[in-house]
């Protein structure tokens, strides 16, 4: 374990040593010995290679300051001992969590081969690997990278397991049940975990879209293999980095480069508009339509559609306000802890950013959710924060003033309530109004 104090060593040990230990721990086929793990902190481990240690997977070049971590995956049994593989830790405080997520799989993740856990871990490594790669904040990269991590387990599994056991993982994916969803799932626009929603959707109708979106990835990805064989993904991934794009739509360029082939055409063929402002134009008109109706969840589903086709502005007004309406329609729905675990993720990811502005614009999502479900202790944190930066931010300051009148302090309520009607001086703003409402129930 590099980069870290001995106490962070000693816990991290006893984590791993515990997930040995477990019949849970993940059922890779044990074809080769003394293999070494090493575990690297990112935020220490240039300082490792400066004074002139070394770790595999990584390269650095003196000359610019810069270490480059890279990651292969084969099937050679002759070589599968004594070797060395680097994992990249972001923080000490996540460093846990990644342990977590390498050396254990929970059941549910599986459903339908509990006995095969292995095999989803290989899926899960091989897009690490991929991402990694990439080094990319393309929203639209999710076919590729869980597409072509199912291709890379199906190879592996077919060489380390058996070709029974690689056809049983893929037919998990079985393109056949889905095909009267092909016309309209929009694959070129999934976005990544990060942007989307929600992960793990309650609502029936979104779980099967999004199953068919991982169905039709995976067969994109090995028609593209079949044709060109497993080599091939390191060549797309060694064009895309050499192109130096990292927009939207990179990563198709870099296919047809390495392999020939026409991969904008064959994506085409699961969306039902020509170009993405088509795309805009139907689902706002399907959206209003659905909103004036009583099905929560189809508005949610129209909902979510326009929202991947913002993808590319996350953070902007539009799509911000989009996941608030989503939010509430989910609240409609019947599913109020997932709506606002949703918001909450969503600015968690937001706060990660060194910008401040993505650091506010997830807190004050947050707060408008708050404000909208009327509970100010969702948004308490968010509102303390903000408040920090922006002392006169009234969205904040409401958050504040409720939450000082539900601990019955009266006098902390008012001032801040009178601090917002100063502040905000537009009687028919959101803030402004309920301040006064507050100071008038006061004087009663």
């Amino acid at each position: 374990i590099v980069g870290s104090d001995n106490e962070l060593k000693t816990k991290l040990l006893s984590v791993a040593n515990s997930f040995t230990d477990s019949d849970k721990t993940i059922s890779l086929p044990l074809v080769g010995t003394n293999n070494v793990i090493y575990m690297a902190l990112q935020e220490t481990t240039k300082d490792f290679l400066r004074a002139g240690g070394t770790l595999p997977n990584l390269s650095y070049d003196k000359a610019t300051d810069s270490a480059e971590f890279k990651i292969y995956f084969g099937s050679d049994r002759d070589n599968a001992s004594n070797q060395e593989l680097l994992l990249p830790v972001k923080s000490a405080d996540e460093a846990e969590t990644v342990l977590n997520q390498i050396f254990t799989i929970l059941p549910k993740q599986i459903g339908k081969i509990p006995s095969k856990m292995g095999f989803i871990t290989i899926h899960e490594i091989a897009e690490v690997g991929i991402v990694e790669r990439m080094r990319s904040g393309d929203p639209y990269k999710r076919w590729f990278t869980d597409g072509f991590a199912n291709a890379i387990t199906y190879d592996v599994v077919s060489h380390q397991y058996s070709k029974k056991d690689a056809e049983s993982f893929i037919e998990q994916y079985n393109i056949e049940p889905y095909q009267n969803l092909k016309d309209n799932l929009n694959l070129q626009y999934w976005m990544s975990a990060q942007f989307t929603f929600v992960n793990n959707w309650p609502i029936k109708k979104e779980q099967e879209y999004n199953y068919a979106r991982y169905c039709f990835a995976t067969h994109e990805a090995r028609r593209i293999v079949k044709a060109h064989g497993i080599e091939c993904v390191k060549k797309i991934l060694d064009t895309y980095v050499a192109n130096g794009q990292k927009k939207p739509g990179a990563i198709l360029t870099a296919i047809q480069q390495a392999t020939g082939d026409d991969i904008q055409k064959h994506l085409s063929q699961y969306q039902s508009f020509k170009t993405k402002e088509d795309g805009l134009a139907c689902y706002k008109e399907e959206v209003e339509a659905a909103m004036s109706g009583t099905d929560a969840e189809a508005a949610v589903f129209s909902m979510l559609r326009l929202l991947d086709l913002l993808g590319e502005q996350p953070l902007e007004k539009e799509s911000l306000r989009l996941r608030q309406t989503i939010a509430m329609a989910l609240i409609l729905a019947g599913y109020p802890e997932e709506a606002t675990k949703s918001i909450t993720d969503f600015a968690d990811w937001m706060c990660k950013f060194e910008n401040p502005q993505n650091r506010y614009a997830g807190r004050h999502l947050v707060i408008m959710h708050a404000m909208q479900i009327k509970k100010p202790q969702v948004a308490l944190e968010c509102a303390q924060k903000v408040l920090e930066d922006k002392p006169d931010d009234v969205y904040a300051l409401t958050i504040m003033m409720i939450m000082a009148q539900a601990e019955k302090d009266s006098q902390k309520a008012i001032e801040i309530a009178k601090q917002i009607c100063k502040i905000q001086t537009d009687e028919e703003g959101q803030c402004h109004k309920i301040a006064k409402q507050l100071l008038a129930e006061k004087e009663k």
